[in-house]
């Protein structure tokens, strides 16, 4: 069978959806209020609250300019919710050592969503992973070190 995936990367996941913890599961939990408003304000406030205090605070219009774009374009409630409940039942830990293709495991040390032994226990699951810690990151990688995430991943694809 031909190789489908030359190289993989996983960033800001879990092995499950339980891995996440209860600390995790407290503040997947606190994002509920968000949903209970219109589509585009849901989406606004799940943007801005998935990421880190640390870059909530120094980053103002950063997080309005996340928020605008989240209200012009926003998922609606019911597509939400069905998101964070696939992703609390999921599991691939059974599954992990299947995963041949050389895998990159992305985590923000600020991520206050997922809990970092987790994402852990996900790299050391999948056999010769390697596993990137970005320190100035919370859980969105993109949004709060943009540069250090591009680097990371093109030096993981040369």
């Amino acid at each position: 069978e031909a190789k489908r995936v030359d190289r993989l990367i996983l960033a800001s996941t879990l092995p499950a959806g339980r891995a996440m913890g209860a600390c995790g599961l407290l503040r997947a939990l606190r994002l509920g209020p968000c949903l209970a408003r219109s589509a585009a304000e849901a989406e606004a406030g799940l943007a801005s609250r998935i990421l880190s205090p640390q870059f909530r605070r120094a980053n103002p219009r950063a997080v309005a300019e996340l928020q605008r774009l989240a209200r012009q374009r926003p998922a609606s409630p019911r597509s939400l919710v069905r998101l964070l409940l696939a992703a609390a039942r999921h599991d691939l830990r059974g599954r992990l050592r299947e995963i041949a293709a050389p895998t990159l495991v992305l985590a923000g040390q600020r991520d206050r969503l997922l809990c970092l032994a987790a994402q852990r226990k996900l790299w050391t699951g999948i056999p010769g992973a390697d596993f990137e810690l970005i320190s100035e990151a919370g859980h969105d990688l993109c949004a709060e070190a943009p540069e250090l995430a591009a680097e990371r991943v093109l030096r993981f694809i040369r």
